[in-house]
């Protein structure tokens, strides 16, 4: 497992920042249906995290992919034959897990609008155990009609993406994971920018946990090299 996929959230309560979100779901679990969800809001604030965080909550045995239960369609690729094809797997049972479904479909805003029709008549005609789950960093972008669609059967989730509001729970988060990494001999001083929109590229708006985690992992992997380097001048100067 690497550093990444060490760290990342794996059920709704590792992740951070997004309590209202969280409830909302949580309340949505105590008697879940088949429906679609969008959950809207800025890169990196943990949309993706969240759905397969859901899909965990509801028996998917997400890291198997297709095997287990979780489908998705890549961001760029919302076109009629993908979701004719999605709709098709999720009529299949799958091979493990509790026989919940989980479609996830990333910045779904930039699917066609053939697409978009396509999906208003396959989300009437949901298998039992399904959910779609369509994250959009621009949920104005979706028609009216499709966001009114989404809403009434699985609703519509928007994530905290403040700058305000998250740099505090990235900087926490970030300080746990170099001291669980590192030890808490080795100081954190890496400041107060991880993640933000100064750090994260030109693109960024809004402050990213996938970012300042990215960021996080350079630093870690030069002190854990670093660390290696002097225990190696230490064994040396021993053994002499």
């Amino acid at each position: 497992m690497n550093f990444a996929q060490r760290w990342v959230p794996r059920m709704l309560s590792d992740v951070r920042a997004q309590p209202r979100v969280i409830a909302l779901l949580c309340d949505w679990l105590v008697a879940p249906e088949s429906g679609a969800m969008i959950f809207a809001g800025g890169t990196g604030v943990g949309k993706t995290v969240t759905a397969k965080a859901l899909g965990r909550e509801l028996g998917v045995v997400v890291d198997d992919g297709e095997m287990g239960g979780f489908y998705t369609i890549a961001s760029g690729d919302m076109k009629k034959e993908a979701v004719e094809y999605a709709m098709r797997m999720l009529r299949l049972l799958p091979f493990f897990g509790s026989g919940w479904r989980v479609l996830l479909c990333n910045e779904a805003e930039v699917m066609s609008r053939t697409a978009e029709d396509f999906w208003l008549d396959a989300l009437e005609d949901l298998p039992g155990k399904s959910l779609v789950i369509f994250t959009t960093n621009c949920v104005d972008k979706f028609s009216q009609r499709f966001a009114d669609r989404c809403g009434a059967s699985g609703g519509i989730y928007h994530f905290e993406s403040r700058t305000e509001m998250l740099r505090g729970p990235i900087q926490e988060w970030c300080r746990e994971i170099w001291h669980a990494e590192l030890g808490d001999d080795v100081p954190y001083e890496l400041g107060d920018n991880l993640g933000t929109p100064s750090l994260s590229g030109p693109d960024a708006m809004s402050c990213s946990f996938r970012h300042a985690l990215s960021q996080l992992g350079c630093y870690i992997r030069a002190a854990k090299a670093t660390q290696k380097e002097v225990s190696k001048r230490d064994s040396a100067v021993a053994i002499k």
